[in-house]
């Protein structure tokens, strides 16, 4: 049932299997890494859509919670194997290969690998994780991907991660661009101001000053939020006279804490 061409009977099938504990489980996952065909899932009021892949790792590593340590001797090999194909198969393109590439945090034992991937996977996490290696050979990799929207966010963060002169025009121009429209990137904007602390100038602080000084009252407050969070997590004394000068309303206070750990 889990070569079934409905996804649903698929994770079905291979719930199933877990539930019986069967010695088919691990076999049945590994020719599923590939399946990134989605599945609607629903808990509670929560619904959400993700690669038959992930769901059926999920469900095993729900399962191995359920285990003591003589199953893992028995199948150490096995879910070292798994482990292995996640890391280094460039084929695999599961969400929960991000969450392994986000697990190296710099091990030097990585570094090939996380740049390869960088390179030529182009899995937007890996510029992040490549930039924790702080290697300037690594400049033009990280800097490759501001030229793409999708991948902005995280080469941002790759900057707040390892702020080198020569990524600070880049912070700039997106400041620049993004000041202009209407539209709002909330995560954008969020890791950018957490970036351009790393760079305590004259030009960060009249960034910082042009936000608390707009008339726009929601960009001023939306804004200001994420101004307070980087300014709060990434202190210097030049920022120190914007502590009262940050006006955090009530609304934004509530998601003040939940914004400041989503990048941590």
């Amino acid at each position: 049932m889990t070569k079934s061409t409905n996804t649903l009977v698929k994770c079905a099938a291979f719930q199933a299997l877990c539930a019986k504990d069967s010695i088919e489980i691990i076999p049945v996952l590994r020719l599923h890494l590939y399946d990134t065909s989605l599945v609607s899932v629903r808990q509670g009021c929560f619904g959400w859509r993700q690669m038959t892949g992930d769901y059926f790792l999920q469900t095993f590593y729900y399962f191995l919670a359920t285990k003591d340590s003589t199953y893992f001797v028995k199948n150490h090999a096995n879910l070292v194997a798994i482990d292995s194909l996640l890391f280094y198969d460039p084929k695999i393109r599961l969400a929960y290969k991000e969450g392994r590439i986000k697990g190296t945090n710099g091990a030097p034992l990585y570094y090939d690998r996380i740049r390869d991937i960088a390179l030529n996977e182009r899995v937007p996490v890996s510029v992040i994780a490549l930039a924790k290696y702080k290697k300037q050979q690594d400049k033009e990799i990280i800097e490759s991907y501001f030229a793409n929207d999708k991948t902005l966010y995280h080469a941002i963060w790759a900057v707040r991660e390892f702020p080198d002169p020569k990524f600070y025009p880049f912070l700039i121009k997106v400041f620049e661009e993004k000041w202009r429209h209407k539209r709002y990137s909330y995560p954008t904007w969020r890791i950018l101001y957490q970036a351009l602390a790393q760079y305590p100038n004259n030009k960060t602080l009249a960034l910082f000053d042009k936000t608390i000084g707009t008339r726009n009252k929601f960009r001023r407050e939306t804004l200001g939020m994420y101004l307070a969070i980087a300014i709060t997590k990434y202190p210097n004394p030049l920022f120190d006279k914007y502590q009262n000068k940050i006006q955090v309303d009530d609304f934004h206070k509530e998601f003040l804490n939940e914004e400041a750990d989503l990048e941590n």
